[in-house]
């Protein structure tokens, strides 16, 4: 969680630019991923981002060092889910869930389906996370304050959806 007085800060917006322009390798490898697992949706994204990035609003400028497709990111830090289904993500897409970080077993679970699938630090998961329950489980961390985190990347439903009443 970060702090109402830190959200405006020029710290805030470096430390921000400097996170996606580090995360450029993840995104280019995720958004080559989803070109091929759904196309379509890796098209529609792009539109959303050229249509977001023409908007004239003030800073529409800090948008542009973000390179995925994925209009929402998520950084997950050593956490076990219950089982659950994500909200707010498109019914049709994919989201992509990449672990990492020092930590030993792991399983991204699907129990409705019985599945159980290994999940190490590196890997990289496209998954229906609106239309089908999983969770993580089953991994310990390796040291003190080390452990499991995750990129979540997602593409919120309500966005495609403003784009069509815009016509965008």
């Amino acid at each position: 969680m970060v702090s109402t007085a830190f959200r405006k800060t020029r710290t805030k917006e470096r430390q921000s630019s400097q996170f996606h322009h580090q995360c450029e390798g993840v995104h280019h490898i995720v958004n080559s991923y989803l070109r091929r697992v759904a196309p379509h949706m890796a098209e529609e994204c792009k539109k959303v981002w050229d249509a977001m990035r023409g908007i004239p609003v003030k800073d529409v400028e800090k948008m542009d060092p973000i390179k995925s497709l994925y209009h929402g990111h998520a950084v997950h830090f050593n956490k076990d889910h219950e089982p659950h289904v994500d909200q707010h993500s498109c019914w049709a897409g994919f989201d992509a869930i990449a672990p990492f970080g020092s930590y030993s077993r792991g399983f991204l679970e699907f129990p409705d389906l019985g599945i159980r699938i290994p999940s190490r630090a590196g890997d990289l998961f496209f998954i229906r996370g609106a239309a089908l329950h999983h969770n993580a489980g089953d991994w310990t961390g390796e040291g003190e304050g080390e452990g499991r985190m995750v990129f979540a990347f997602f593409s919120q439903r309500y966005v495609f959806h403003i784009m069509t009443q815009w016509s965008l």
